[in-house]
C-alpha cells in the first residue's frame, strides 16, 4: 500500500471517531434534557401539565399549518420559486410545483 491510501484510511478512521464522539455528546445532552423535563413536569400540577401540553401541541400545529400554506401558495403561483432548506442543505428551484433544479448548497 502506498502512503496516500494509508493517509486516507487514517483520515477516515479519525472522521468516524470524531462523528461517534459528537453523537455520544448529543445523546448525553438529549438524555439530560429528557431527565430535566421529567423533573420539571413532576413538579407541576395536573392542570399545569395539561396547559403545557396544549401549548406545545398548538405550536406544532401552527408550524405545520404555516408550512402547508407556503407549499400551496408556491404550487399555485406561476412564478419561479427558489427555496433553500437549511436543515438538509438543499436548494430547489420550482415553477408551477414542478422541480426544475435541485442541488446541494453550503450555508455559511
Amino acid at each position: 500500500m502506498n502512503k496516500s491510501t494509508n493517509w486516507g484510511r487514517t483520515a477516515l478512521i479519525g472522521f468516524v471517531v470524531v462523528a461517534l464522539g459528537a453523537n455520544a455528546i448529543l445523546v448525553s445532552r438529549y438524555l439530560d434534557y429528557r431527565r430535566e423535563t421529567t423533573r420539571l413536569r413532576e413538579g407541576m400540577t395536573k392542570a399545569q401539565r395539561e396547559r403545557a401540553d396544549a401549548v406545545v401541541a398548538a405550536e406544532r400545529h401552527r408550524i405545520r399549518t404555516e408550512l402547508e400554506l407556503i407549499r400551496r401558495q408556491a404550487r399555485g403561483d406561476r412564478q419561479l420559486h427558489l427555496a433553500v432548506n437549511v436543515d438538509s442543505n438543499r436548494m430547489v428551484l420550482e415553477r408551477d410545483g414542478v422541480v426544475l433544479r435541485e442541488m446541494n448548497v453550503r450555508i455559511g
